[in-house]
């Protein structure tokens, strides 16, 4: 299936103190019986001095380029430390992973990428690039799972993902969010954000994308970090 991504923008605008902004407010926007399961309760914000060279050492350990948004948001972000993928506790772990621990979904969790290789895949390539409320949520690309990158881990079996096999023309990747029922694809890394933002402030009501007509009602999302997205 050919990469219908790269004649889009990605329409992220965002920059690392953009996302500090935005990181910031939406921790305070959690409910609080919301607030022990947020993938961000744990996020912090630091001077990070070396982060260019921990995102350059990963990038090169992984052969690809991580895309501007993905990169904007470690710069100005500080994890607490995550278990590598091969330590038993990593089976409970739920955060998003230290850049020295970012790895391929066969390397993080080879079991759940056999699961992945056995869906049945539709490869409709006018119904696949499509995001937000217009997403199929039964279409996936063949080897889906081989191109996949593993930046957070949400509970047991969800995985926050990029999909390093599609990107748009300033080298934004596919990103998804894998489920033992589902996989929601988003077209960028910051439009998945701002789509976890919501759910997790209880501020729309499924775990589906979002419109952009309601994520642009709440002021702290709307605009912010994604501009004049062309998906609904």
């Amino acid at each position: 299936m050919k990469n219908a991504l790269l004649g889009k923008r990605s329409c992220y605008i965002g920059n690392p103190s953009e996302w500090k902004n935005f990181i910031k407010m939406w921790k305070e926007k959690i409910p609080f019986e919301h607030s022990e399961y947020s993938i961000v309760r744990d996020i912090s914000f630091g001077d990070l001095v070396d982060v260019e060279d921990q995102i350059f050492d990963a990038q090169k350990r992984l052969g690809i380029l991580f895309p501007e948004s993905y990169k904007d948001f470690l710069r100005m972000i500080e994890f607490p430390p995550s278990p590598h993928p091969s330590n038993g506790d990593f089976f409970d772990f739920s955060g998003f992973l230290n850049i020295s621990d970012i790895d391929w979904m066969r390397s993080v969790d080879g079991d759940y990428l056999n699961i992945i290789h056995g869906f049945e895949f539709h490869e409709n390539e006018e119904e696949y690039f499509k995001y937000g409320v217009d997403l199929f949520f039964d279409h996936l690309s063949a080897g889906f799972g081989d191109f996949l990158i593993v930046v957070a881990k949400i509970d047991v079996s969800e995985y926050l993902l990029l999909n390093t096999k599609f990107h748009s023309s300033d080298g934004e990747f596919e990103a998804a969010y894998l489920t033992p029922s589902s996989i929601i694809r988003y077209p960028n890394f910051a439009e998945m954000m701002r789509q976890f933002a919501a759910i997790d402030c209880s501020l729309v009501e499924n775990i589906g994308p979002a419109s952009q007509i309601s994520l642009d009602e709440i002021d702290w999302i709307g605009g912010k970090l994604i501009s004049n997205p062309w998906w609904r």
